[in-house]
């Protein structure tokens, strides 16, 4: 492989794990690290529908979906990381939603479960 397309996709991996570390700073810098990663897991289940984005940037930058980018930490970066190379904090679901936990859960998306002060929406994942 060329070592300039070895440098282009370790700089695109390095720009995801910052821009992603930054969006969990915005969304969940209070939770614990399993929260943190249901909402990294959200982010990336939005990025296998093409409808969120063809990328993992469009899908944190869309207009309305996630807090804008705020601060991040080295604690974030790896979870950020974690997340980028598979580890999911619910392998069952697919989770394409968030809000902060209230006491109903109508919503437009079937409740799934909820971790820390989030409330997370999608469906179960099935294995054929």
């Amino acid at each position: 492989m060329n070592k300039y397309l070895i440098l282009l996709a370790l700089s695109v991996c390095i720009l995801d794990v910052e821009l992603l570390s930054r969006i969990l700073y915005a969304e969940a810098r209070g939770e614990c690290r399993n929260g943190k990663l249901a909402v990294a897991q959200v982010a990336l289940d939005r990025l296998e529908f093409e409808r969120y984005g063809n990328t993992l940037e469009e899908v944190l930058t869309a207009p309305n979906q996630f807090a804008p980018p705020g601060g991040t930490s080295y604690g974030l970066r790896k979870i950020a990381r974690a997340a980028l190379e598979g580890e999911r904090y619910a392998d069952d679901y697919i989770l394409l939603y968030f809000r902060v936990a209230q006491t109903d859960n109508d919503w437009f998306a079937p409740f799934l479960l909820r971790r820390g002060n989030h409330a997370f929406y999608g469906w179960p994942r099935h294995e054929d």
